[in-house]
């Protein structure tokens, strides 16, 4: 029975101290004034890497959640989704076109975006693949892809954001 007290009060000391580190280490322990200019987050932009799907769609995520087009200000507009033209082949053409919703969804229900859905769309996020011809030697006999994300001002000739990366299907 002893060793169960002494059980609880370790226990109870270990509980405390977390306590504590919490509470030093929370937003109020932040100094006062300004945020810093521009984004606090950059992402290494890994072009050149071929990734697997599900790391490509991480990276997607974590690129958007970052840009500035999407996180500056509030009450922004959820953008206007522009599917990939038919140019995909068959086989992969479900699986490709539904990319960008599935990264715009999840940045939604991680709720990183703070959007008004009553406003008109603010930019238009497409999302465009081409297959690549010479795949590097480490991924034989999966197809791979160059899949590019952008965000586009309706009537804009250039992109405000675009963000690309080396992707293979298995």
């Amino acid at each position: 029975m002893v060793w169960i007290e002494k059980l609880s009060i370790r226990i109870i000391q270990i509980i405390i101290v977390s306590i504590a580190v919490l509470l030093l280490s929370s937003c109020e322990s932040l100094p006062e004034g300004e945020p810093p200019e521009g984004p606090i987050v950059t992402i290494e932009n890994r072009a050149d890497q071929l990734m697997p799907l599900k790391a490509a769609i991480n990276h997607m995520i974590t690129a958007l959640a970052t840009s500035t087009e999407l996180t500056a200000g509030k009450d922004k507009a959820l953008p206007n989704i522009i599917p990939e033209p038919a140019v995909i082949p068959e086989k992969y053409r479900t699986q490709l076109t539904m990319l960008s919703i599935n990264v715009y969804s999840e940045l939604l229900t991680m709720g990183i975006l703070d959007t008004d859905p009553t406003k008109p769309a603010d930019y238009i996020l497409s999302s465009t693949f081409v297959k690549l011809v010479k795949p590097s030697s480490g991924v034989k006999g999966k197809t791979a892809f160059r899949w590019e994300m952008s965000l586009i001002k309706p009537g804009a000739s250039k992109p405000s954001w675009t963000y690309f990366l080396k992707i293979f299907l298995e």
